[in-house]
């Protein structure tokens, strides 16, 4: 059980904002893990070239190379 399911379950005394914040955490990785099963991690959403290893090292879930997150 993951620890937003666990937070759901015990939801009275639960901070709003905490959930609200895995909620959102939860989704940025299903979209990254959508990302590896279309084969399209590491490629950039603007200009469709790498992103660039430092760049997935330090941020796993970038969708965009630096030259288009600027």
């Amino acid at each position: 059980m993951s620890e937003l399911d666990r937070l759901d379950a015990e939801s009275t005394g639960a901070d709003p904002a905490r959930i609200e914040g895995l909620r959102a955490e939860r989704a940025v990785m299903r979209r990254t893990l959508d990302l590896v099963d279309d084969l399209t991690y590491g490629v950039c959403e603007i200009c469709h070239g790498f992103i660039g290893i430092d760049r997935l090292m330090a941020l796993p879930s970038a969708t965009r190379c630096i030259t288009c997150a600027r």
